[in-house]
């Protein structure tokens, strides 16, 4: 029951990171060294402010994409142990339903030949 949460859990924090691409990303800064020089920058500081901003953009891209990618991969590794177990719930049960077959048969054979001999006796 565990294993079910946590895989839709992981699965559900997924989606809703696919959906918060805009929120969780952002854009990608695209200011020229015009736009930095509109900000008051040395010509010493506008090469670094934009290296800079380009940094923190990838650092938080990189995060983004290794969280959903840990995401997803939990739910498929939770998807994958929970078709285990319930291929081996149902492994056990197709053995248990195969061995009450076979033992009604015998016993109705049992009956079956009770019956022929009793009627062979009268």
């Amino acid at each position: 029951m565990r294993l079910r949460f946590v895989t839709t859990t992981l699965l559900l924090f997924g989606l809703l990171l696919l959906l918060a691409w805009p929120w969780a990303v952002g854009s990608r800064p695209r200011l020229s060294m015009q736009e930095i020089r509109a900000e008051g920058y040395t010509e010493a500081q506008q090469a670094q402010v934009l290296e800079r901003r380009n940094q923190v953009y990838f650092v938080r891209f990189s995060t983004y994409v290794l969280l959903l990618f840990l995401s997803f991969a939990g739910a498929a590794v939770g998807a994958s142990l929970m078709m285990r177990r319930v291929r081996g719930e149902f492994r056990e049960t197709t053995r248990t339903n195969l061995t009450e077959l076979i033992e009604g048969t015998l016993h109705d054979h049992h009956k079956k030949r009770e019956g022929e001999s009793q009627e062979r006796e009268e």
